[in-house]
């Protein structure tokens, strides 16, 4: 299934009524009714930093001296003064809340955005300093640029350089007073004492155990994804943050870093903590092993019963649509993220055609393993159908079967193809040997031809099979041999059809060209590039025969 990569960004404005589009998914499901996304925007529409607001109830704090409090609507409270935060009453389990803050963390000018919703608890890991650090200034004396660290030692990772001469501003050091903690524009990093001069007394720095010193930038998160609610996962922690610098946050023993993201974590005890990329990349660490994820991506890490990391992070592929389609994504600041449809869990698969009618053909399905970014809209026959992208040049499905994230307001009508069917032509010097019926052909292959950098790749065998041709409505076909699902081709010209994109394994690119040459016999070259072997092609060359 080829997942919609190129996505995501438009937020802020709430998803409002825009016509004929109200058609889509109108249920008032939980967290995705406008009503309350609204009164949490109003409530909460100007959070200054580090400051936490009570968003939708019920929100529970629990203070430093183990006082527990409710948080009234439109509250507000300094992060600092908060060692926990619940957006999850014991006794209204049905009644889940809202909380949205901004947290420093590490950025000097700017902040992360937060937004806890459903049954979510952080537990601050962070000893917030009585006074602000001392600062001081480091200049580079070595003579050459010298390396930074993300931590104070050489068995830590080189995260940039400081230039000959340069001067970094200090904020603290390690217990032996010989690494300093420097701010950096893409964040905090350590040098070595010996390398640098520095413009004071270096004992009057904060000694610094952790790179984690501002309020929650350290916490325990528990966010459970809960399948039953709308078939949608209705509990997470959106985090967003659109500066040029880096944000570093620590999330159950993983340490997380990114810039111009926009992230959705949920934490399962005793399963995974899972960091979905909703927009830019992502840098993870776990166990010592660090992995980068992209849009559209889901990263997962092993949580023991006391929701702790215990293994690297693992990259498993796209995320599930159903796990930000009950995200309140309209109450993060950017606006920009794009329309996208899926479906929630427990919904059955979608039907995705060639245009706004099961007329144009069957093309493929949507199951909540995808996400697919809308390109625009049409009314057909007193249907509304979105154009989805599946890579693909005309794919479509009824917006009344699939939900929708990001603002889709904004999107666009749609042209919709024309609707033509495949004819025997009466001239000789013009026939079209495309059979006006679906039919069964017997598909004879050959061997499978490498190409390319193949020395880690080993030939396929494929045995002869029967294979169905299937005339669609636009003048496309059908072709369908062992896969679950069929392959539409688009025509190229008189008995020419092509196709290309996906596989239906997911694993690899595949194009298609099939000729009628008779009104007994197609030729068809199937080429596949395989996702684990990016630089060798497997080709087969299959002739048909008619059967029925």
């Amino acid at each position: 299934m080829f997942m919609f990569r190129s996505l995501f960004l438009i937020v802020l404005l709430l998803i409002a009524s825009f016509g004929v589009l109200q058609a889509q998914n109108t249920d008032s499901c939980g967290l995705l009714a406008d009503t309350i996304l609204e009164s949490a925007q109003e409530a909460c529409g100007d959070v200054g930093t580090n400051e936490v607001c009570h968003a939708k109830s019920p929100v529970n704090l629990m203070l430093p001296d183990g006082v527990s409090a409710d948080f009234e609507s439109g509250e507000r409270m300094d992060l600092s003064a908060v060692s926990s935060l619940s957006t999850r009453d014991a006794e209204a389990d049905e009644n889940l809340g809202i909380a949205i803050a901004n947290a420093q963390m590490n950025l000097s000018d700017d902040a992360v955005q937060m937004v806890l919703f459903g049954d979510v608890t952080m537990t601050n890991l962070v000893e917030v300093l009585d006074a602000p650090l001392t600062t001081l200034t480091a200049k580079n004396v070595a003579g050459y640029p010298v390396n930074l660290r993300d931590g104070a030692g050489t068995n830590f990772n080189v995260v940039g350089t400081m230039d000959e001469d340069a001067e970094l501003t200090i904020d603290g050091r390690n217990e032996g007073a010989d690494w300093f903690r420097v701010q950096t524009d893409d964040g905090i990093a350590w040098v070595y004492l010996s390398l640098v001069s520095i413009d004071g007394d270096a004992r009057e720095l904060t000694v610094l155990d952790s790179p984690y010193t501002a309020p929650m930038q350290n916490f325990i998160l528990s966010a459970p994804i809960d399948e039953t609610s709308c078939n949608v996962a209705t509990s997470g922690l959106l985090m967003q943050y659109t500066g040029d610098s880096t944000a570093q946050i620590g999330v159950n023993g993983v340490d997380i870093k990114f810039s111009d993201a926009t992230l959705l974590l949920q934490a399962t005890p005793s399963e995974t903590l899972n960091i979905q990329v909703i927009n830019g990349d992502v840098v993870v660490t776990s166990q010592n092993t660090e992995r980068t994820a992209t849009i559209g991506e889901l990263v997962t890490v092993g949580i023991d019963e006391n929701l702790i990391a215990t293994a690297p992070p693992s990259i498993d592929g796209d995320y599930d649509f159903a796990n930000i389609a009950g995200a309140p994504i309209p109450l993060l600041n950017d606006n920009t993220l794009m329309c996208v449809a899926g479906i929630g869990y427990g919904d059955e698969a979608v039907s995705v055609y060639g245009g706004p009618s099961d007329e144009y053909g069957l093309i493929q399905s949507i199951e909540n393993t995808g996400h697919y970014g809308v390109l625009g809209y049409a009314e057909n026959e007193d249907e509304l159908w979105w154009k989805v992208e599946t890579g693909r040049s005309q794919s479509w499905v009824p917006q009344a079967s699939v939900r929708t994230a990001g603002i889709c307001s904004a999107v666009e009508v749609a042209d919709i193809p024309a609707l033509v069917t495949n004819t025997q032509s009466t001239g000789d010097s013009n026939v079209s040997f495309v059979p006006p019926l679906q039919s069964v052909w017997q598909a004879e292959s050959g061997v499978d031809v490498l190409t390319g950098d193949c020395s880690n790749s080993a030939p396929l065998a494929v045995c002869s099979h029967l294979a169905a041709v299937i005339p669609v409505g636009d003048g496309s076909i059908q072709w369908r041999g062992q896969e679950p699902v069929p392959y539409t081709l688009q025509s190229t010209g008189l008995n020419s059809f092509y196709s290309e994109g996906r596989n239906f394994q997911n694993n690899g690119n595949i194009s298609l060209n099939l000729t009628f040459v008779s009104a007994t016999q197609w030729n068809l070259t199937y080429s596949t590039i395989y996702d684990n072997a990016p630089d060798c092609t497997h080709t087969f060359y299959y002739t048909g025969t008619p059967r029925w």
